[in-house]
């Protein structure tokens, strides 16, 4: 009874048009079933062929058979040395790849537009991700090594990034490195990247410090003698929605040059990210030097460009991780260190980087170090062992408070070079 007048007593505003709970009805079975089958159409893919290489997109390669979709899991974890070719761009949900056991399990890039879309990536130990290369200067770039997370990429302690001498080619005999910056053909000239090559037909630099990753270039072929250059280092490029981790290693270091050759470059770098972490992680882009004590020119280092939140990293500590673009080491009549390649750039969008991890005294870095509003640096003591340093930013001043050490100054290249600027050491204890 009360319902009836309670119905009868319903506004006409409040009324449903005919049909209205019909369709409301049918939208809500619509949108149950498209949830439901977006549900059951996500899986986790596990890769199942544990020799050789093999394509990513043969579906049974992957169990479930089926190449993996944009809601599925990736994991490449299975005991065994073997490789996964990515030849186009897949866009995937969380991905990972390494793991315990027996053997390197690796993401094969091959393409330069190719790029692994992902939620989150994982490298674990014994985990790799490389590319296809060398490559010579047509076309102008061939293969990197390219991702895009909107969450986070870590790399744990063993598992690697490795574009070692996957960027241009080294010259054979009589002929110019390919690249930009290729060594030429005479004078046993190394790459040019981030760094001129060495030598006097040496690659020029190119690229920006702050800017994408390209390629290193390879190092100029003998004039007379036979040599192979060295290939330059590869490219990384890393954009990631949140937290970049490096425990592990990435490296695009360019290759060494036969005798009476050059040296290829150290590659390119670039990570863009909100904040940046890492425990004793390394990220190299050295330039190649020479096998042997025949006259060569060394490669140039490379680049390496971390871009971040200046505002969020401040809630993170320091980072662990040693950044080097050291040139490759060269030989003139016996001599080492007669024509070395020039340093390359480590770029940060601000300097706290360069303070180093809190409390410790060992200065990790090896480079150009650039950084807007790089003034000054302070440490309270202050050990440079096996790096080379330079700050070429005018009126920068380096204070040490207590101790200074530069080691191995005479045997190795250790060197700390400031141009246009001061350095103070307060009290005035120096030890070489």
């Amino acid at each position: 009874m009360d319902n009836t007048v309670n119905h009868k007593q319903r506004s006409a505003v409040g009324r449903r048009p005919a049909g209205a709970h019909c369709l409301v009805t049918l939208a809500l079975i619509l949108s149950f079933i498209f949830f439901s089958i977006s549900v059951a159409s996500a899986a986790t893919k596990t890769w199942i062929t544990t020799t050789g290489a093999a394509d990513w997109f043969v579906g049974t390669n992957w169990s479930p058979s089926g190449v993996p979709g944009p809601t599925d899991d990736v994991v490449i974890t299975n005991a065994n040395t073997y490789s996964v070719l990515l030849t186009g761009s897949v866009a995937i949900a969380d991905f990972y790849i390494g793991g315990g056991g027996a053997g390197t399990r690796s993401l094969v890039f091959s393409n330069w537009n190719t790029t692994l879309t992902t939620t989150n990536v994982t490298i674990l130990i014994n985990g790799n991700m490389t590319c296809i290369g060398g490559f010579s200067n047509l076309p102008f770039m061939s293969n990197r090594v390219s991702i895009a997370c909107s969450n986070n990429l870590t790399i744990e302690s063993g598992g690697i990034i490795n574009v070692n001498v996957k960027g241009y080619n080294g010259a054979p005999f009589s002929q110019n490195g390919s690249g930009p910056g290729g060594g030429a053909n005479s004078g046993f000239s190394g790459g040019g990247y981030g760094g001129r090559g060495g030598s006097t037909g040496g690659g020029a630099t190119y690229g920006a410090p702050e800017g994408p990753a390209y390629p290193g270039s390879g190092g100029g072929g003998s004039g007379g003698y036979g040599g192979t250059g060295g290939n330059g280092g590869g490219a990384v490029q890393i954009q990631a929605g949140g937290l970049v981790t490096v425990n592990g290693s990435i490296r695009a270091d360019g290759g060494y040059g036969g005798g009476y050759t050059g040296g290829g470059s150290g590659g390119g770098v670039y990570i863009a990210c909100r904040t940046f972490a890492g425990t004793s992680g390394v990220i190299t882009v050295d330039g190649g030097g020479a096998s042997s004590l025949l006259n060569s020119g060394g490669g140039g280092g490379g680049r390496v460009t971390i871009i971040y939140d200046p505002t969020l990293q401040t809630n993170q500590p320091i980072p662990n991780v040693r950044f080097s673009a050291y040139p490759g080491l060269a030989t003139y009549n016996g001599v080492v260190g007669g024509r070395m390649g020039g340093l390359g750039t480590v770029y940060f969008p601000e300097p706290s980087f360069y303070s180093g991890p809190t409390g410790d005294t060992y200065y990790p870095f090896s480079g150009v170090l650039l950084a807007p509003g790089l003034t000054n640096l302070s440490f309270d003591n202050l050990r440079l062992n096996n790096v080379w340093v330079q700050i070429s930013t005018n009126n920068f001043c380096l204070t040490v408070t207590n101790d200074l050490q530069i080691v191995g100054l005479t045997n190795t290249l250790t060197k700390l070079e400031l141009t246009n600027a001061i350095m103070t050491v307060e009290r005035n204890r120096f030890a070489d």
